[in-house]
């Protein structure tokens, strides 16, 4: 798998279902931000970085990392959370309603 994908096309009209603060045991670990039709992550020391999309449902940063962010819903549609993966581990946060 490249580093560096082509972003998918998709629309961001899809991006309102992500927004949000996303936690792991009780910490924040993301807040996700819609600005027009791109979408970024805020993490815990405020660091504002924008996602692109490798599908529509899964994120990379544009610096090449091998993170990849993947929005998971339930049965109806609603977001639960996010699984987090990079090349070291795997974490799933949890959506804040």
């Amino acid at each position: 798998m490249p580093l560096h994908p082509v972003p998918a096309k998709i629309n961001p009209e899809i991006y309102d279902d992500y927004v949000g603060d996303y936690e792991d045991a009780g910490t924040i670990q993301a807040t996700i931000i819609r600005q027009g039709d791109r979408l970024f992550t805020r993490n815990r020391i405020g660091d504002t970085i924008e996602l692109l999309p490798e599908s529509a449902t899964t994120f990379f940063y544009p610096t090449g990392s091998p993170t990849r962010l993947t929005f998971e819903k339930d049965s109806e549609g609603e977001v639960k959370g996010i699984r987090f993966h990079d090349d070291r581990h795997e974490e799933f946060w949890e959506k804040k309603h």
